[in-house]
């Protein structure tokens, strides 16, 4: 695969090897758009021969789309949406960041406390503008929660918000 495909992968603000803004205002789906489109102006830069197949885990696929409706423009050649988030919904309270991390930080809980998962996911569907969420909605999340990788979590409960 490596002669017909050149895999190119960034760490969203404040993950991995990036920095990490102090600011939260620096994490937005406008910004990560924005930095979406740094990479993809690059690469057409540096190979403009190249075909741009994006692949959007998650959040990856609002920031994607975000990115095409921001950027009409720069062509892509596809797009590949995996697990990805179309209509977040939040509520005007979901504006309070500092909630929606602790609500996150629970929902990611390093130790894998069953309690703790569930109090951080029940705390992140309350920005929801749905109401109520099904019981198969909220096992859904609990699974997706459980099987984050325990570096991740690890990594994630060390961070200073």
């Amino acid at each position: 695969l490596g002669e017909k495909f050149h895999l190119v992968r960034w760490d969203y603000r404040g993950t991995g090897r990036s920095d990490e803004p102090r600011d939260v205002k620096a994490y937005s789906l406008e910004l990560s758009g924005q930095d979406l489109q740094a990479v993809i102006t690059k690469i057409k830069t540096d190979k403009p021969n190249k075909k741009i197949i994006t692949v959007g885990w998650s959040m990856g696929t609002p920031t994607t789309m975000t990115f095409m409706k921001n950027n009409p423009d720069i062509k892509i050649d596809g797009f590949i949406s995996v697990v990805g988030m179309v209509h977040l919904n939040f509520t005007e309270a979901s504006l309070n960041t500092e909630e929606i991390v602790k609500y996150s930080i629970a929902a990611n809980d390093p130790d894998y406390k069953f309690s703790t998962i569930a109090y951080g996911l029940n705390g992140l569907s309350n920005f929801r503008t749905f109401k109520p969420s099904s019981d198969q909605y909220r096992a859904l999340k609990l699974g997706d929660s459980i099987i984050v990788p325990p570096e991740y979590r690890k990594y994630e409960a060390k961070r200073e918000y």
